[in-house]
């Protein structure tokens, strides 16, 4: 009987183990507040929130598509620093971590392990562009050559 009594108390134990984990997973994921798993200072905005932000002016853009990509439009005054490029995290890390930047890649699919590497070298105010470029454009928002 204790042998039984063993195996169910392992199993209600890996079950309460389980109901821990999915517990934590959903707190982490079910945060309304637009900031990812990548950083307390690095978060995602739509074309709306990221034309605002631009419109303010305090916030350096960083296009992190490729030279081709760049030249055929980007938004205005967008530093180009591309991800594929050898020099990518060097020049990432040169930036100062305390100013405010705004990234974006076409889809924002690159962006997303630029935001990844900032918010791991701590950039506190990093936000990217949801849908990157394609997006803005599908926005009717300008672009510059």
């Amino acid at each position: 009987m204790s042998a039984v009594t063993n195996t169910s108390g392992a199993r209600n134990l890996g079950i309460a183990a389980l109901a821990v984990a999915a517990v934590s997973m959903l707190a982490a994921c079910g945060s309304d507040d637009g900031v990812e798993a990548a950083g307390a200072g690095v978060r995602v905005v739509n074309v709306d929130e990221a034309a605002e932000l631009l419109a303010a002016g305090d916030r350096t853009v960083i296009d992190v598509r490729t030279p081709q990509e760049f030249v055929g439009g980007h938004l205005a005054g967008a530093r180009m620093i591309d991800i594929q490029g050898p020099t990518f995290e060097q020049e990432i890390r040169a930036l100062d971590p305390d100013d405010s930047y705004i990234i974006y890649c076409r889809t924002a699919n690159r962006s997303a392990g630029a935001r990844q590497l900032m918010s791991e070298l701590g950039f506190v105010d990093v936000v990217d562009i949801a849908g990157g470029v394609v997006a803005w454009s599908e926005a009717g928002l300008p672009l510059e050559n």
